[in-house]
């Protein structure tokens, strides 16, 4: 349903007329309050995830040898002319010792 309202700022102006116009912005409005508390409602568990990862230690940087390392194996197994990894491929390159070896030492 599209609203059409018409607000007017001439002083003659008193109230909304109609009551699909009425309705409209009731709705409108109620839509407007709910999604408000949702945002605020996720902001406060972000926040609050994110307090607790600081707590744990956070994130750890990726070394200049380790992002070598992931390049090389992405190398192994990417499709050469898009360089994209490709779905038949994903088992065998998460199953490379090395790299796995590199990634858990990152986290």
């Amino acid at each position: 349903m599209v609203c059409n309202l018409v607000f007017s700022l001439s002083p003659s102006f008193k109230s909304i007329s109609s009551i699909s116009s009425s309705t409209c912005l009731l709705v409108s409005t109620f839509v407007d309050i709910v999604l408000t508390f949702i945002n605020a409602f996720l902001g406060v568990v972000v926040e609050s995830f994110s307090y607790v990862f600081q707590l744990a230690g956070g994130a750890k940087s990726v070394d200049r040898e380790q992002m070598r390392a992931f390049k090389k194996v992405w190398a192994e197994f990417a499709n050469q002319s898009t360089g994209y990894l490709e779905r038949d491929k994903f088992v065998p390159f998460f199953g490379v010792q090395h790299f796995l070896y590199h990634l858990l030492t990152v986290c």
